[in-house]
């Protein structure tokens, strides 16, 4: 199943690993964002917004944009030259109580 990628961890953390001409180039504006459960990013400043995160934790995360009650951590996996090429994730359900953090750290 293909989903969009702005509302998986998986795509987030490929996103947030790109140039930011080619993520503008990708979603320029509203029109562009599918929702499947009422949350995530809408608009292109929502997505930067996530992507700076992203970034800045070194992790992606979505929490029930996908599949209510599921939240997910992810790592972008990058090719020599720095490039994302896949990206590893863990699922899991929203009342487990686990850390995003320390699990993006064992998928890392």
């Amino acid at each position: 199943m293909r989903l969009p990628a702005h509302l998986t961890a998986t795509g987030r953390a490929m996103l947030a690993a790109l140039p930011r001409g080619q993520v503008r180039a990708l979603y320029p504006d509203a029109g562009t964002f599918a929702d499947r459960t009422g949350r995530g990013p809408r608009t292109p400043r929502e997505l930067r917004d996530e992507l700076r995160r992203t970034r800045a934790d070194g992790f992606a995360s979505e929490d029930g944009e996908v599949t209510l009650a599921l939240r997910s951590v992810a790592v972008a996996v990058l090719d020599h030259a720095g490039w994302p090429v896949a990206a590893l994730a863990v699922t899991y359900p929203d009342d487990a109580g686990e850390d995003a953090a320390g699990l993006a750290a064992l998928v890392g």
